[in-house]
């Protein structure tokens, strides 16, 4: 899916988020959503890539393969991680029909 086809909701919790913390990180997100079928897969697929992030080893592999240049630290990167985790939760929450999504 395109993220143009996302909620309003969804995106400025997954998509904007990240963006305003890194572009490198909005990117990561992005062709996320070009792999899932639907905002709701998407919504899991974020999560689930997420918890990966914040299981792995090593955050620092994490860091330096998904940013090309001024890396965030491990803890602005974990904390960015937990608050798209928290707003994902939030979105989830709101029922579909209720999501605002823009016109075409």
């Amino acid at each position: 899916m395109d993220i143009d086809e996302l909620s309003n909701e969804t995106y400025n919790a997954i998509i904007g988020h990240a963006e305003n913390f890194h572009p490198d990180l909005s990117l990561e997100f992005g062709a996320l959503a070009y792999s899932c079928i639907n905002e709701g897969a998407f919504l899991r697929e974020a999560k689930t890539l997420i918890c990966h992030w914040l299981g792995e080893e090593s955050q620092q592999i994490t860091i330096t393969s998904i940013f090309y240049e001024d890396c965030p630290t491990q803890t602005a990167f974990k904390n960015v991680l937990l608050e798209i985790i928290a707003n994902i939760e939030t979105v989830m929450e709101i029922p579909i029909a209720r999501r605002k999504f823009m016109e075409k």
